[in-house]
């Protein structure tokens, strides 16, 4: 059954690939290269099946029909696109996408082409009329894009077209000539709108597409009458025809459109009455809109007809009369203003229960408002100078807020009275919304609506704009247009955290009365206008968070009145701003500088310029020398962030008596010298925070005293001694760090008590002693609890089972001893777990189930053993089974029941037993070590697809059995180490398609067999191949050379980090791998973790090393010793110029040494004994420190240095070609031997054959012989 899958597989697989590239395959990975940052089309790879593709679907035939990519980011052009290979494509959809350029005219060599759509892009050019060559062309989409108009005598008809979109490009002349040329009775949708397009709608339009659904002429500059015969469309449902210059009235022909439900003619110049016939035909209609044209008459009865009805609106029209009785019962929003009518509100208006807008502002209307309208209002207008009168029941009901709380929104503008003239800071505001983008909160900003309610409006007493409030509001544009006149009595200007760009305008300091100005968070850039120091009033100026460049100081005046200053993360550069001080400003309460690129001292006359200084932020830039110690004048600091500079002097003693210091902050610096005892005076201070910065001193006692601190960060330095006991006294404490030092000791137990609002603590990496004390479990609210990286012994406290908000335990490289006590269980809140490196011993107890929470659990480097252990799922709690109900009934690891586990680590111990097969379930898993224990037994197989695991390490174990088929699941993996087992068979051919990322492969000291397949050469991202000690035959593979990050010579080495992100702290894990690097074993770990080369030494490999191996010039270890190899040694072997370690020992290789091996300039380790070399040993100024004899040895024809044996005056280096001449010298040498032998022979025999008078003188001697022979032997 299984051959019959694979094979079916295989099948399928051979539709879309094959060992060539398939043309479409190329072809679209050739357009793929073109695009900029196609980070969503990673799947498109050649070590994928192009079914698997983004966006890719294939017919039955295996070819390319479709490609959907739409919202994928694409960046890039078309260019690329078209290729003969894809002349299946029928449905080519990027819309919503940045393609840029022009629309290659090749697109229409696609002749199968149905459906194109290119819309919402940044297209440009004109539209090729080569695409009215598409002979199956149904839906044709260009809109929104910057296309200009086509050659239109070469348009030609598209007679198959049924949907045609170019809404909102540059089109522009009449309209276009290839719609009208031919009649198209298939067009069902045309869109022409958000153009340039004039002249007249054409008379002939409903003749050539009759059977159109959706006509869409909107916002054009369309102009004259629209014609009659437009009503011969009688399938039209949708018409806009809005925003154009349209005149004359309403056709009568349009009442025979009886399927229209959408209908849109605003903002023309149309007039006249609606014609009757409409309201009696139109049954179908939802949308009516003939807003902002100059209709006349009175609004008719019959309008109520229009049962579907949900929008109408008839605003900005000469409207007259009273408001018909009934408009319909299915109304959401009714929008009569800017009219002429009159008379009273009817009573019936209270039954519209689902009203959403109501609008008859500017009218003539008059008497009570009916009751029922006033329990669904959200805003009610001031109405006191209109001549309605409330009802009774309502005059005196104050509360009306209350209505605030209702689901829906019905306005009331019932302003009779009002002016229709727009106010001039309405204008002005209008003017400036009508230049940003996409301003979707500001709808309130309209003509129809009083300015002082608009949203982010604020008006004085006068009802002049006072505050213009709109942060975080999605505001897209610049400032230019912001500035008025009319806008003289704007005090605050808030629009920070929105998307402005371009320069801030010297005209805002126009605005005399403004107080606050804050435009921070946004993309603002250019230099800050010195003009805006000349504002007389303002109080607060927040520029921060922009690209902002410095001003020109010489223009910059001192700004007396300024409290706020801040100019935090621009790219401002240069000294310390003068302007600051350059004279007293007795008013400045905050100043942020931080974020920038300012260099230079800290002025040392700061203090006496701006004297009440409250806070001062100068972090994150270049500033230099001592920290002033006049800072400690002043008196009113509460916050002082110095951190992150390049500060140098110590700690200032003086700012000890700053008494009402609640912030501190003065990490990575240079400081040098030590904590001064002083800063034990700051009875206020909350946070402190003097890390890395190089202090060199113990523990100040005196800094107990601050009993008000919340946050000790003291990490990083050189620190030592032990913890002082009056540290227990800083009772509010919520985090201490002190990592990265050498305190040594104990940890007082004072602080156990004391600390009862502890969240983080974090000794790590220091030299503590003694055991974990059993107090600790009294930091009830602790998070965070670090205590890696000492000399801790001891077991692990029992009562730290109650730690019930525990998240992260970390106790790695300690000397903890015992057995993992079975409480651990109760710290369900635990997410990250590390107890390696430590002596633990025993079995890993059974309620580790129970951390379900866990993420992160490593525990290895102990001396825990026996079986993971096995608990049934429904022994487990009610809810712990409910929570993994996809276990149910199984017998299964406790392991995994973690099922939130990333990363699980439980190498160099003694587990034993079977792999546990469920661990492939964990669905979130990314790193698994499970090297170095006794597992045996074959690695069980699954039908689980993890996608996210990077890293698996099943090395030193006894593992038996096949390559593990469930590799193939690991899309991601990144490392496979499976060395030191039992494994056979050979390396499956899939690995390089299922496996595309992965960058290290150890397979050594197995049993692996067969040949090297040449399906490895895909893993493009390989970095260290290892296959020694194994029993491959055959050849080496010469596609080895296609490992290309082999080839980069300047490549960063890919680390495997795995982030692990919590809510609060991250945890990373750096993997490790052992391999023989220079002879010997080595482990490699941490952030430059792994080398590159190839190890496939002590195998049965034979036939000559390929050449082509030397392209791989990134690599560092290059080991081929102990197999049968004959041949040459590459003659450009010193081509890879980063190789460390070279061993070709035991082979049968011959010739010369290349020359060129003096050229590894990096080549320490070299082992090339026992072989059949030959020649004078290269020297270079590497190689003569490569001095030891043995390497060489064992080599008959090797002489010179390092070995004793001389050559001759004709030894000489010769490159291999140069060996293979003298080589076949020799050759020559003994074929001729050998030839003048047999033609000796020859000669000498066939003259006693063909002569008889030889024959016999011959023979005669020969009885010659014989007898004296004969005589001799009798005589003696």
């Amino acid at each position: 059954m299984a051959r019959q899958k694979l094979f079916y597989i295989s099948i399928f697989l051979l539709v879309c690939t094959s060992k060539a590239i398939n043309p479409e395959v190329e072809a679209l990975l050739r357009w793929k290269s073109t695009l900029i940052g196609a980070n969503t089309l990673s799947s498109w790879s050649i070590a994928n099946s192009m079914y698997s593709w983004l966006g890719i679907t294939c017919d039955s035939a295996g070819y390319v029909t479709k490609l959907q990519l739409p919202n994928k980011g694409l960046n890039g052009t078309l260019h690329a696109f078209y290729s003969a290979a894809l002349q299946n494509l029928t449905v080519l959809e990027l819309y919503n996408n940045d393609l840029v350029g022009v629309i290659p005219a090749n697109i229409s060599l696609l002749l199968n082409l149905t459906i194109l759509d290119l819309s919402n892009n940044n297209l440009a050019g004109a539209i090729p009329y080569q695409l009215s060559n598409l002979p199956n062309i149904i839906e044709l989409y260009l809109g929104s894009n910057h296309l200009t108009n086509s050659d239109s005598a070469k348009f030609r008809p598209m007679s198959t077209l049924e949907v045609l979109q170019l809404y909102d490009n540059n089109l522009n002349g009449t309209f276009p000539q290839f719609i009208l040329n031919r009649t198209s009775v298939k067009m069902a949708i045309l869109d022409l709108s958000g153009n340039a397009f004039s002249g007249s709608i054409p008379e002939n339009l409903s003749d050539m597409v009759p059977n159109l659904e959706r006509l869409d002429l909107s916002s054009n500059m369309f102009s004259g009458v629209i014609l009659q015969l437009l009503g011969n469309l009688t399938d039209l449902s949708t018409m806009e025809l809005n925003s154009n210059l349209l005149s004359g009235s309403l056709p009568l022909s349009f009442s025979r459109m009886n399927k229209m439900n959408f209908f849109e003619a605003g903002s023309n110049n149309l007039n006249g009455n609606i014609p009757l016939e409409f309201f009696s035909n139109w049954t179908e209609l939802f949308y009516f809109n003939i807003s902002h044209n100059i209709f006349s008459g009175s609004i008719p009865q019959e309008i109520s007809m229009w049962k579907s009805l949900e929008y109408l609106s008839l605003s900005s029209n000469r409207f007259n009369g009273t408001i018909p009785k009934e408009l319909g019962s299915q109304l959401f929003v009714v929008d009569l203003s800017n009219n002429y009518l009159t008379g009273l509100l009817q009573l019936e208006f209270g039954n519209l229960s689902g009203l959403d807008l109501l609008d008859l502002s500017t009218n003539q209307l008059e008497g009570e408002i009916p009751a029922s309208l006033w329990f669904r209002s959200l805003l009610l207008k001031p109405i006191s100078r209109a001549p309605f009168s409330l009802p009774f029941s309502y005059q005196h009901h104050k509360p009306l807020q209350w209505f605030c709380r209702k689901l829906f929104y019905i306005s009331f503008f019932l302003l009779v009275c009002t002016s229709k003239a727009i106010s001039p800071e309405a204008e002005a505001l209008l003017r400036w919304k009508s230049t940003l983008i996409g301003a979707n909160l500001l709808s309130s900003w309209s003509i129809s609506i009083p300015t002082c309610s608009w949203f982010g409006v604020s008006c004085d007493a006068s009802g002049h704009v006072a505050g213009l409030h709109l942060p975080k509001s999605r505001l897209h544009g610049t400032l230019h247009a912001l500035y008025s006149a009319a806008l003289q009595n704007l005090t605050v200007l808030d629009l920070f955290d929105n998307d402005l760009v371009g320069v801030i305008p010297a005209n805002i300091s126009l605005f005399l009365t403004l107080t606050i100005l804050d435009l921070s968070y946004n993309n603002l850039v250019g230099v800050i206008p010195y003009q805006l120091s000349k504002l007389p009033m303002i109080a607060e100026l927040d520029l921060g968070n922009n690209h902002l460049t410095n001003p020109e100081y010489t223009n910059f005046l001192p700004m007396s009145s300024l409290k706020l200053l801040f100019l935090a993360n621009n790219d401002l550069s240069g000294t310390f701003p003068q302007f600051i001080i350059n004279c007293t400003n007795t008013r400045m309460r905050s100043l942020d500088l931080s974020g920038n690129t300012f260099s230079g001292p800290l002025p040392d006359s700061l203090s006496e310029m701006v004297p009440r200084l409250r806070y001062l932020n100068v972090s994150f830039n270049g500033f230099s020398g001592p920290i002033p110690r006049s800072l400690s004048r002043l008196r009113k600091l509460k916050g002082l962030y110095l951190n992150s500079n390049n500060l140098t002097g110590g700690i200032p003693e003086e700012l000890g008596i700053i008494n009402g210091l609640r912030v501190l902050i003065l990490y990575n610096n240079s400081l040098g010298g030590s904590i001064p005892a002083s800063l034990g005076q700051l009875q206020w201070l909350e946070r402190l925070n003097v890390g890395n910065n190089g202090l060199i001193s113990t523990l100040p006692p005196e800094l107990g005293n601050l009993t008000s601190l919340e946050y000790m960060l003291l990490e990083g330095n050189h620190l030592f001694g032990s913890l002082p006991p009056s540290f227990a006294r800083m009772h509010q404490l919520h985090y201490f760090g002190i990592r990265n030092n050498r305190i040594s000791g104990t940890i007082p137990r004072e602080m156990f008590t004391n600390w009862t609002k502890l969240e983080s603590f974090d000794v790590s990496n220091n030299w503590l002693t003694g055991s974990i004390p059993p107090q600790i479990s009294k930091w009830k609210e602790l998070v965070y609890l670090a205590l890696y990286g000492n000399n801790f012994i001891g077991p692990l406290p029992l009562g730290m089972g109650s730690m019930s908000n525990l998240q992260l335990l970390s106790l790695y490289r300690n000397h903890i001893t015992g057995t993992i006590p079975s409480d651990i269980g109760n710290v369900t809140t635990l997410k990250f777990l590390d107890i390696s490196s430590n002596h633990l011993e025993g079995e890993l107890p059974a309620a580790i189930s129970l951390l379900v929470n866990l993420v992160v659990l490593d525990l290895s480097g102990n001396k825990l053993t026996g079986l993971i252990p096995n608990l049934d799922s429904r022994q487990l709690p009610v809810f712990k089974v409910a929570e993994n109900s996809s276990f149910l009934g199984e017998s299964f690891s406790a392991l995994c029941q973690l099922t939130l586990l990333q990363m699980l680590g439980l190498s160099n111990n003694q587990f034993f037993g079977e792999f546990p097969d469920c661990l492939w379930k964990l669905k979130d898993l990314q790193s698994l070590d499970l090297s170095s224990n006794a597992f045996s037994g074959e690695v069980p197989t699954s039908t689980y697809n993890n996608t996210l695991l990077r890293l698996l390490q099943l090395s030193n174990n006894k593992l038996s059995g096949c390559f593990p088929a469930v590799v193939k699941n690991f899309k991601s993996l990144v490392i496979l180490d499976l060395g030191n087992n039992k494994i056979s068979g050979a390396i499956p051919p899939w690995i390089g398609e299922r496996n595309p990322l992965l960058g290290i492969l150890r397979l050594r000291s197995n049993m692996f067999c067969g040949s090297i397949p040449w399906q490895l050469s895909q893993l493009s991202h390989l970095q260290l191949l290892d296959l020694a000690e194994n029993n491959f035959v055959s050849t080496v593979p010469e596609s080895f050379v296609n490992f290309s990050l082999m080839k980069q010579t300047s490549m960063t080495k890919p680390v495997l980090t795995i982030n692990l992100q919590s809510t609060i702290f991250r945890y990373n894990y750096n993997s490790s791998m052992e391999i023989t690097w220079k002879g010997r074993k080595h482990t490699f770990q941490g952030r430059d973790a792994f080398v590159t080369g190839i190890d496939i030494s002590s195998n049965s490999l034979s036939g000559e090393i390929p050449s082509e191996l030397t392209n791989l010039r990134g690599i560092q270890l290059l080991n081929m010793s102990r197999n049968y190899l004959s041949g040459y040694i590459p003659k450009d072997i010193g081509n890879i110029k980063l190789l460390e370690s070279l061993d070709l020992s035991w082979n049968k290789l011959s010739g010369h040494i290349p020359p060129t091996i003096s050229n590894l300039m990096f080549l320490n380790t070299v082992n090339l004994s026992n072989n059949l070399l030959s020649g004078e040993i290269p020297t270079g100024s590497q190689l003569q420190t490569l001095n030891d004899p043995s390497i060489y040895s064992n080599n008959l024809g090797l002489c010179g240095p390092p070995l004793s044996i001389a050559c001759t005056n004709n030894s000489s280096i010769a490159t291999p070609v140069d060996g293979a001449k003298e080589h076949n010298k020799d050759l020559w040498l003994y074929y001729s031997v050998i030839t003048g032998v047999v033609f000796g022979f020859w000669v000498w025999f066939g003259a006693l054959f063909f002569w008889k008078i030889w024959r016999v003188a011959f023979f005669s001697c020969v009885d010659a012989l014989h007898q004296k022979l004969m005589q001799k032997m009798k005589s003696t």
